[in-house]
């Protein structure tokens, strides 16, 4: 999940460089079936349902440079 999520009042829980991902169960439930690094304060992000790819950037840290992340769906 990738958004504006707020946990416990704090806006920006949200980009702790994580994509969770869930599997929905029915039409009110769903799980959560796992949790792929992105990098910390990776926010934004691109899903192109067509391609089934969801397209992340993810800032520069120290000597790690600045990079569009790229997940594939199933």
């Amino acid at each position: 999940m990738l958004g504006q999520a707020i946990e416990g009042g704090d806006p920006r829980a949200a980009g702790r460089g994580f994509i969770d991902v869930f599997q929905q169960n029915d039409a009110d439930h769903y799980s959560k079936i796992g949790s792929y690094p992105t990098g910390p304060g990776a926010w934004t992000g691109f899903f192109v349902p067509e391609w089934g790819k969801l397209f992340v950037s993810a800032r520069r840290q120290g000597e790690r440079s600045a990079e569009i992340l790229v997940f594939e769906t199933k």
